[in-house]
Parts: C-alpha cells; sequence; structure tokens
C-alpha cells in the first residue's frame, strides 16, 4: 500500500519562543551602569551581584521597554480572557567570555523568562534550547527538524530580546570566539484573576 499521499503529521501543543529588537541604542548611562556592575562566580560564567538590577532608576526606561515586550508576548500567544497582566519579579545581569559557557537549567518559581542581548555579536553568541521530553531515549536522524531535533539553536546580537516559557530548559554553548558576551535575564510571573470561580480553580495573585 502507498501511503505517502495519505499520511498528515501534526505539530500540536507548539513552544512559543519571542523574538524581537529594542528599537533604540542603549544610553550612556545604562552603558556606564552595565560596565560598573559587580559580579560573582556562576558554574560556568559570571552573573551580577544584584539581582534585581532593573529595579535600579537608572534602568527605569529599559524597564518599561522590557515590561512592553513581556506584554506584547501575553497578548499575542496567551490572549486572556481575564484582567491578567505580567511583571519582572528578579532580572539580573550575565557576563560570558571565550571559552565559558551557561549550564543547563530552567527558571522554577516563573512564569516567563528572557533574555535581552547588550553585548552580542551575530555568528559568535547564540542561545539553546532543549526538548527534555525524550532523554531516555537517542535516535539520531539523517536530517533534523522541529519534529526530530532535541536541540534548537538561535543566533542572537546586540538588543535582540527572546522571551520563553520558564519551564524551558536551555543553555550558551562554550564561547570560541574572544568577544565577551552580556546579557540581562529576568523572570516574570503573574497578577490578576486566574482561573474561573464557576470552575472551582479561581486565584487572585496581587
Amino acid at each position: 500500500m502507498d501511503i505517502k499521499n495519505e499520511a498528515q503529521i501534526f505539530g500540536i501543543f507548539p513552544t512559543p519562543i519571542y523574538r524581537s529588537r529594542l528599537n533604540r541604542e542603549f544610553t550612556k548611562k545604562e552603558i556606564n551602569f552595565f560596565n560598573k556592575s559587580q559580579w560573582k562566580p556562576n558554574q560556568h560564567n559570571r552573573t551580577s551581584v544584584d539581582n534585581y538590577i532593573l529595579e535600579n532608576k537608572i534602568l527605569v526606561n529599559l524597564k518599561n521597554d522590557i515590561n512592553l515586550f513581556t506584554q506584547d508576548y501575553f497578548s499575542k500567544v496567551i490572549r486572556p480572557a481575564s484582567k491578567i497582566s505580567p511583571y519582572i519579579t528578579q532580572s539580573w545581569l550575565n557576563i560570558t567570555k571565550e571559552k565559558e559557557e551557561h549550564h543547563r537549567h530552567n527558571h522554577v518559581n516563573s512564569y516567563l523568562s528572557g533574555v535581552l542581548y547588550i553585548n552580542a555579536e551575530p555568528d559568535k553568541d547564540d542561545i539553546s534550547f532543549v526538548d527534555t521530553r525524550y532523554n531516555q531515549l537517542k535516535v539520531y536522524s539523517t536530517e533534523y527538524d522541529a519534529f526530530n531535533s532535541d536541540i534548537m539553536t538561535f543566533s542572537v546580537e546586540n538588543a535582540d530580546i527572546i522571551i520563553f516559557p520558564s519551564y524551558l530548559t536551555h543553555f550558551v554553548r562554550a564561547k570560541k570566539h574572544t568577544n565577551t558576551r552580556v546579557s540581562l535575564s529576568f523572570n516574570v510571573f503573574l497578577k490578576g484573576h486566574l482561573g474561573n470561580e464557576n470552575n472551582l480553580n479561581h486565584l487572585y495573585l496581587k
């Protein structure tokens, strides 16, 4: 039996990765703030000592910009039926130099996570996302696509912003280039009315 023209394959429950760009240059005050930030060791790179970096008054406009992107993600992907709004919880800087990397991880106690790239070069810097559903088996393919890949990598550059579900495992490969990569990461949670009281699953988050 010839099934070539009969079979259909559907992609269900896709994982939304939001990508956009900051439509302005970083200000001199913002750049000076980044350059003067204090750092602490991470597993294979460094992060800022300040874990609430966007609460600094110098970055108030940048925080407003990022909030607009998270709201855009929420309206385009979630399309809430009730009054729910996303807000930034924690935020921090990352610095990665040659031969350094960022270990595989996800973000718990968070709904969305994101990265804004402050210093990054295309073809030199990227971020990779991992599908962990089939970790117990490894089948190699002759050609990879959205259905059979367990790692998807996105090249990034200055002013790129990427937002994704916090449960999604991600990492940064060891840098092979001499440029120093600087990024600003953030977590997002929700406030407002979740669920529906008539369905006995209502939750109000202030």
